[in-house]
């Protein structure tokens, strides 16, 4: 009931502007994106996105923070652990990013005009020639508007979030990067699933933790199948440490609160 009610306090907090901002730019930037320079849409997507979060008792802590604020057009992997993943990616970086999305999601409603707003490119992913056009649309994108791309290679939302390891990487996602011949950035990233649901008195903890990068000229070196093994293993092997940083987060913190139903099975 708590979630609940918190839930709808954000909406009722939010929704004024966002309906303003929908029609002012958020509506004719998805339509006729071509109209408007992508500097000019991503400020206004991520003043948007400050805001949304700032409505959100999140403490984020970010390592290497500079590296995922592309000074080139970049490719990003990581993990994907809650639908607001790309909104913390956003967050950090005042240089334009957007991401790889299913075409699903330009049917859900302000969200999916934002994301194209943003220059997102949708991916169908049951179409194998469809991803190809679309990886070029974004290989398209990055050189004429310098924009970086992340990608979520598990292709879907982690279910099971405190199993402490990744879905299986689609090796597929990975031929972005080769075709683009960007940097390739992997970083891992836990607890933005807890966004709605705070305690009382409570924050909660959002990690992002870049892992490595790989220059254009290294990734030379790796097929689609074995960049693939190699940033699943990486984030795999910090994932046990960020579950422990938030276990030790949450027992840290001095309030009189029980623990959150989502700790019980990790304690």
């Amino acid at each position: 009931m708590r979630k609940t009610w918190r839930m709808i306090r954000i909406f009722f907090l939010a929704i004024w502007r966002l309906v303003f901002e929908y029609f002012a730019w958020i509506l004719p930037c998805s339509r006729h994106p071509e109209k408007y320079p992508i500097r000019y849409r991503y400020e206004k997507g991520r003043k948007l996105v400050l805001f949304i979060l700032s409505k959100l008792k999140i403490n984020l802590q970010v390592e290497n923070a500079s590296a995922l604020t592309p000074q080139q057009p970049t490719i990003y992997i990581a993990n994907h652990v809650g639908a607001l993943d790309p909104l913390f990616h956003i967050a950090v970086s005042p240089r334009p990013v957007a991401f790889i999305a299913k075409k699903e999601a330009k049917k859900i409603p302000i969200a999916g005009r934002f994301i194209k707003a943003i220059g997102c490119v949708f991916l169908d992913r049951e179409d194998p020639f469809q991803a190809v056009r679309a990886f070029r649309e974004a290989v398209n994108q990055m050189r004429t508007s310098g924009i970086s791309y992340v990608i979520f290679p598990e292709g879907t939302r982690q279910k099971d979030v405190h199993a402490g390891r990744c879905n299986a990487f689609h090796p597929g996602s990975f031929k972005l990067a080769t075709m683009a011949k960007a940097p390739l950035v992997i970083y891992a990233q836990y607890g933005s699933f807890h966004a709605f649901g705070q305690q009382k008195g409570r924050s909660h903890l959002v990690q992002m933790r870049v892992l490595e990068t790989l220059e254009a000229t290294e990734l030379a070196k790796y097929n689609t199948v074995e960049l693939s093994t190699h940033a699943l293993s990486l984030i795999d092997t910090d994932y046990p440490k960020m579950i422990l940083n938030e276990k030790n987060y949450v027992l840290g913190q001095k309030t009189k609160d029980k623990a959150p139903k989502w700790w019980k099975n990790t304690l």
